[in-house]
């Protein structure tokens, strides 16, 4: 009987393991590529909490939206975004690439994401694994 508990117990688990992650969850991803000269950053950003902070409303967002906001939509997390080894050597960050990336399930319909690609390069390529991330694009109104 213990056995046929922890099978069913098991079986439940493994559904419910299956549904938990067909479905994307709503928060952003900060992935940091470490090399010798550069740290690459690519943000992953939920729309919906996106246009929150943003302040513009992004629920019919497209590429074409993103090719003519790109110079505003750099500036704004380019001032949400710092690194630095010290507070006096911010390290210089460019926005290499802006695009929109989006999922359909069944359960939330289409989940939609602004992924940023940004180089940061230190002053003192010595500093290249100790440094500070300062990214609050989001979080600072939400």
């Amino acid at each position: 009987m213990k056995k046929i508990i922890v099978a069913i117990v098991f079986t439940i688990s493994l559904i419910n393991f299956h549904f938990a992650s067909a479905h994307p969850m709503p928060n952003s991803l900060v992935l940091l590529n470490i090399q010798e000269e550069k740290v690459e950053i690519e943000l992953q950003l939920p729309i919906q909490e996106f246009e929150l902070a943003y302040g513009k409303n992004l629920r019919n967002i497209d590429d074409k939206f993103i090719e003519t906001n790109r110079t505003q939509l750099m500036k704004y997390i380019l001032a949400h975004t710092k690194i630095y080894s010290n507070p006096k050597a911010y390290w210089q960050i460019s926005v290499s690439n802006i695009k929109l990336d989006s999922t359909e399930s069944e359960l939330n319909g289409v989940y939609k994401e602004l992924i940023y690609e940004i180089t940061c390069s230190p002053q003192n390529k010595k500093d290249i694994r100790k440094f500070t991330l300062q990214y609050d694009a989001i979080i600072h109104q939400v």
